[in-house]
């Protein structure tokens, strides 16, 4: 499941602090340069493609597993690169 290396990820970026899988990411100290640190943490864990605003498109630890489960599940399209996994 993606969500453990996401949470690792949120982590990373807000200095160690948990942030609950629900609480909006803004709310739990999240800025705009933390947004991008967190793109760039996310698209080198996973070798993803996702675009500056996907911290606002997913403002939640949870809405962010979500989604990355989602573009790396086999056989998906993926949604953020326009490429299948196979």
């Amino acid at each position: 499941m993606h969500s453990a290396g996401v949470a690792a990820a949120v982590a990373s970026v807000l200095a160690g602090g948990a942030v609950a899988p629900e609480q909006p990411l803004m709310e739990a100290g999240l800025d705009s340069l933390g947004a991008l640190e967190l793109r760039n943490a996310l698209q080198a864990r996973f070798g993803v493609s996702l675009p500056a605003t996907a911290m606002f498109d997913f403002p939640t630890t949870a809405a962010l597993a979500a989604h990355m489960h989602a573009a790396l599940a086999p056989g998906e399209v993926r949604r953020i690169t326009g490429h299948i996994r196979t």
